[in-house]
């Protein structure tokens, strides 16, 4: 049985999501998302996510290590990197979302069958094939970003 790729279409969709964001005007990028984030911000934070998860996905396909990430180790991330995601010129940031995104995603659509089958055999169940599909971070923060850019 072939290997379900559709999540590749996913996330073409979602980062040309985050193109047509980081695309937008620096003030729409410096707009305000409360609790101290901003677009800016946001996007850093995405193209951190994928970074992470692209150099995962590196030790994965060297020696098959599933480096896991909990709640509290993703909190602690997120809230020591935000002081540096907000001294980042707001284009800079944007550039930087969707540079990671291509580079995760690129890695993602080369993958062969048998490895992703492996992959998919290593995760526990009901866990999120992250390391595929991305759709569902980048998503999240690109809905956020349209509500309050309009």
């Amino acid at each position: 049985m072939p290997v379900d790729r559709s999540h590749n279409h996913r996330n073409t969709a979602e980062r040309a999501r985050l193109a047509a964001i980081a695309r937008r005007p620096e003030a729409d990028l410096k707009r305000d998302l409360g609790g101290g984030w901003t677009v800016a911000t946001a996007l850093a934070h995405v193209g951190f996510w994928d970074r992470f998860a692209h150099q995962r996905l590196m030790l994965f396909l060297r020696d098959g290590t599933l480096l896991p990430t909990t709640g509290p180790l993703v909190d602690a991330l997120n809230d020591g990197l935000l002081h540096q995601w907000r001294l980042l010129p707001p284009a800079a940031a944007a550039k930087e979302a969707l540079a990671a995104a291509e580079a995760m995603d690129a890695e993602i659509a080369a993958m062969s069958d048998a490895v992703i089958e492996r992959y998919l055999a290593q995760l526990a169940p009901g866990a999120l094939p992250l390391f595929l599909d991305r759709t569902r971070h980048r998503k999240e923060h690109s809905d956020q970003i349209e509500v309050a850019i309009g």
